[in-house]
């Protein structure tokens, strides 16, 4: 994480002090190592500690579409943007609309960056798994007439289909401005070897495959627009979280791509934006019910040699760790926006306390200390079974 500034498309004079309206941008600032920040560099939530720069959207309230016209353009409030969670319409160059398409939209980042950008004026095509939930009951309650629920699971390819043939139909004129990839799936907490091998296909299913097919369907329009496309990743696809394997490797796979669609479609004048949240609050934690599923799916002799305990007290410590992580979603939602409608955005964005400490300790330091700093922050796992003193003392009384 470093310090930056604030930066906006009209390159208008900074002004110290807090948020203000688009168009304007923060005096100069320390990062978070001390370095100070250059006038010149690009805004992005992920340079200010915190995510400080949390009310620079939010000051242009319902005025932000008349500010965008001037930054980009007439055309810049008719486009959209799509998210596997949502699409939002109404922005950038004069040819296409603001429109933004966002999968995964029926709680956390998804929900929360659909009514912001529907706020805003844009509008939004907003997938989620169950249009009759309360996660699309709230949105349906909360947005106004611009923002378009559509139904997708992103593990069948019928419901992408369809959901492309939706959005194509209503951008063929504009093209898309924004795709917001968000859906994400894990429902198990354990070691890889405990992991059973359709969990890791259904993390696939859902974080990467159905990303890349969202994706791929939609470049046409995107690249009509020279639009953007931001993905929420996860700081797990880069560091060996314990007990996330599977969730941690689609993620791993699924940032690789985005790095590869951003070198790949800049020709075509698109950007591409990866989101590293730190720990938030965005859904119900893994239930008791998927970890007796888990214990009841395990080979005999794989339960017995790390115990039932093992598992419960796996499970017991991420609940903990879960009452503690931050309610508040605004520096996503902020890095989410910044992604799709700074004039120069951020490659990566870090919104969360305590990123920059855990990247400097996974590149700089040794490997075991990495270990000890995400068991200790994480998930601590007691030793197996077949590996404590007192199964050994049992072994040989037998």
């Amino acid at each position: 994480m470093q310090g930056g500034i604030l930066f906006n498309p009209l390159g208008t004079p900074a002004r110290k002090g807090g948020a203000v309206p688009l168009g304007h941008h923060f005096g100069e600032a320390k990062s978070i190592w001390g370095k100070a920040a250059s006038p010149t560099e690009p805004c992005a939530s992920s340079k200010w500690p915190n995510g400080a720069f949390g009310g620079y959207f939010r000051a242009c309230g319902f005025t932000c579409t008349s500010h965008l016209r001037h930054a980009w353009g007439d055309g810049v409030a008719d486009k959209g943007v799509f998210s596997s969670s949502y699409l939002a319409s109404g922005g950038p160059p004069a040819t296409a609309g603001l429109l933004s398409a966002l999968a995964g939209c029926d709680s956390g980042f998804g929900q929360a960056t659909a009514r912001h950008l529907d706020a805003m004026g844009f509008r939004v095509f907003a997938s989620v798994l169950d249009p009759q939930g309360a996660g699309a009951q709230e949105l349906r309650r909360s947005c106004s007439p611009r923002l378009t629920l559509l139904q997708m699971d992103l593990t069948k390819p019928e419901d992408i289909q369809r959901v492309l043939q939706h959005v194509q139909a209503h951008t063929n004129s504009t093209g898309l401005w924004g795709l917001v990839n968000n859906a994400g799936f894990n429902d198990t907490i354990a070691d890889a070897e405990l992991s059973p091998l359709g969990k890791f296909r259904t993390c696939m299913e859902v974080n990467f495959f159905g990303s890349l097919e969202l994706t791929k369907g939609l470049l046409p329009l995107l690249r009509s627009a020279s639009g953007r496309i931001v993905t929420v990743s996860s700081p797990a696809g880069d560091l060996p979280f314990p007990c996330l394997a599977a969730y941690g490797a689609s993620k791993a796979a699924l940032s690789l791509l985005m790095d590869t669609f951003r070198s790949e479609l800049q020709p075509w004048g698109i950007k591409v934006s990866l989101i590293l949240p730190g720990y938030y609050k965005t859904g119900n934690p893994a239930s008791r019910s998927s970890k007796q599923r888990l214990v009841a799916s395990l080979p005999q002799e794989l339960l017995q040699a790390y115990g039932e305990d093992y598992v419960e007290e796996i499970n017991r410590q991420f609940i903990q760790f879960m009452k503690v992580a931050v309610e508040d979603l605004s520096a996503v939602v902020n890095s989410i926006t910044d992604g799709l409608l700074a004039a120069n955005p951020a490659v990566r964005y870090y919104p969360g306390q305590g990123l920059g400490l855990m990247y400097f300790i996974h590149r700089y330091l040794p490997y075991f200390v990495r270990d000890l700093f995400l068991k200790g922050f994480f998930i601590n796992p007691k030793l197996p079974r077949a590996l404590r003193r007192e199964h050994h003392m049992d072994t040989k009384k037998a």
